[in-house]
């Protein structure tokens, strides 16, 4: 399994509050990006830990939310997720209630034209693999276009997303020919 680097680590404060969510309504994940105009400055893990603080002020002090909007987040600096509100709490990112009960949410930190790297693709891959081993069932994925009018989650990350290319839309187990043919050939002796 994979780890997820949590908030303390990542120089979050603690949030005014939590409201809690009945996890078993979890139906699936929201792809945000940062909306901003240019892909963030980011060097290294710190730097994005620095960003995400900034992104906390924003929400709790600009918007009065009780903590940074998102559950989850990604970048490109490296595959590793951060916890932000995590799993079973109460988002603020879709704007509709029933959205934010229902869905997770992960903020990938680049900018409005950016393309995901190797990085962020294997982090939401890794993200999507521990939400659906958690929840012990099949999730959607949906940027946050599907559920409101805008550009978010940004077009080439939902053009990814929404292809047949993440690992959450491969099977897990693919049956080769051969394996086919041995059965029906082993089928066929048992016969005789």
């Amino acid at each position: 399994m994979y780890d997820i680097i949590s908030r303390e680590r990542a120089g979050l404060k603690e949030p005014r509050k939590r409201s809690y969510v009945n996890e078993t309504h979890t139906k699936g994940l929201t792809v945000h990006y940062t909306g901003a105009a240019r892909s963030p400055s980011m060097n290294d893990i710190d730097d994005v830990f620095k960003y995400l603080q900034n992104i906390q002020k924003d929400h709790m002090q600009s918007r009065g939310w009780d903590d940074i909007g998102y559950s989850f987040a990604i970048s490109k600096v490296s595959n590793e997720i951060i916890n932000l509100r995590g799993f079973g709490v109460y988002s603020a990112h879709s704007g509709k209630s029933q959205i934010n009960k229902t869905f997770l949410s992960v903020v990938w930190l680049g900018g409005v034209p950016d393309k995901p790297n190797d990085n962020a693709k294997e982090a939401l891959e890794n993200l999507v693999e521990i939400i659906e081993k958690k929840y012990n069932k099949k999730i959607m994925v949906t940027g946050h276009r599907d559920h409101k009018a805008t550009q978010c989650c940004g077009d080439a990350m939902y053009k990814w997303i929404t292809s047949e290319s993440p690992n959450w839309k491969k099977p897990k187990r693919k049956v080769s020919k051969w394996s086919i043919r041995r059965a029906a050939d082993l089928r066929k002796f048992r016969r005789i």
